[in-house]
């Protein structure tokens, strides 16, 4: 393996951190814990204090329609960053553009909200997925200088 393999390994992996993350908040703010672990998703902390207050009944003529919705934009949300490091890891960079803006975007949420200690460990997670993304570029750029070893073979008639 070479060391630009290595480091876009490394780089992806930042991305199931993030879900794994997200989902354990999940589970501590559903289990009634009033305390989070920095780094995960604070869109989808967002999103589920929204579905226990519509499960509480705040909303009961829209109580239905909230959960649903809800519980697809959280399920889109984590398929987002579960997309970026599959794909990233065929190589493809606009995906893992893509995981870095969203990941991005919701640290502007810990801005907004004064949660400086999230926010570091957003910086952090953010470096490290960047740090990934130019060790991908590194390797495609060498993938792309290799010459093909054989001529594609052309296609008989059937």
């Amino acid at each position: 393996m070479t060391p630009s393999t290595i480091g876009v390994r490394r780089g992806l992996f930042w991305f199931w951190v993030i879900v794994g993350l997200s989902v354990l908040n999940t589970f501590l703010l559903r289990g009634g814990e009033d305390y989070t672990i920095i780094g995960g998703l604070t869109f989808t902390q967002a999103i589920d204090s929204i579905l226990m207050g519509a499960a509480d009944g705040k909303w009961p003529r829209h109580q239905t329609a909230i959960l649903i919705a809800g519980s697809v934009v959280y399920v889109l949300s984590i398929a987002a960053f579960v997309l970026a490091a599959s794909l990233g890891k065929r190589g493809h960079r606009w995906a893992v553009l893509l995981g870095i803006g969203l990941y991005a975007v919701d640290a502007c949420n810990d801005v907004l909200s004064g949660y400086w200690d999230d926010l570091l460990a957003h910086a952090f997670i953010l470096y490290m997925l960047w740090q990934g993304l130019v060790a991908m570029n590194k390797l495609l750029a060498l993938k792309a200088a290799e010459p093909d070893s054989e001529p594609p073979m052309p296609s008989s008639p059937a």
